[in-house]
């Protein structure tokens, strides 16, 4: 008798997950399509060079003003910091 039982609760859960895996990612997908997330880009829009004056910060651009070439490095940030003003 237990193992009667036994059997029929391990085929009622293993029916049960094959019915729940095909309901949810087979079945019901198709009720609701999937929708586009993409954006298309515009594409690459060049970035202008600014002139800004070596060594003064600006709060606008923040650490960025430290830079002295295009790419801010961690020198350039602790060189500015180091500075009394």
């Amino acid at each position: 008798m237990m193992v009667d039982t036994l059997a029929f609760v391990l085929l009622l859960a293993l029916w049960s997950g094959i019915a729940s895996y095909f309901l949810l990612f087979h079945i019901l997908p198709a009720f609701f399509p999937k929708k586009s997330l993409h954006v298309p880009s515009a594409g690459l829009v060049p970035k202008t060079k600014t002139v800004r004056p070596s060594g003064t910060y600006s709060a606008h651009e923040g650490f960025k003003s430290y830079a002295r070439g295009q790419e801010l490095t961690v020198t350039d940030i602790v060189q500015g910091l180091s500075r009394e003003n």
